[in-house]
């Protein structure tokens, strides 16, 4: 794959992301960053995770797994944000059920 269609595919799934996980996929996003940022092999992590059949829902998945990380790592940022998440979730789940 090169540069043009590394960044085109970057894109799309930025997009299908965003549209798929709202705000929550921009913190998914950054907690992997924050969690792998002393590591070097994040980048081709990232390549091949791109090159499966569905990467929202594995950068998504990572995403909370690295938020549950780092909070118990004493985080209380990622702590708090993803309370914010799972209330969020509990919510729409309460709201499809008919409930409040």
């Amino acid at each position: 794959m090169d540069e043009n269609q590394l960044a085109a595919k970057v894109l799309e799934i930025e997009t299908e992301g965003k549209s798929r996980h709202g705000d929550a996929w921009g913190k998914y996003v950054d907690a992997i960053a924050r969690a792998n940022s002393n590591n070097p092999q994040l980048g081709a992590a990232m390549k091949e995770v791109l090159g499966q059949p569905d990467p929202c829902a594995i950068i998504a998945a990572g995403g909370r797994e690295a938020l549950i990380n780092l909070a118990d790592q004493g985080d209380e940022a990622a702590d708090r944000t993803y309370a914010k998440i799972r209330e969020a979730e509990r919510q729409e789940y309460r709201t499809l059920r008919g409930r409040r």
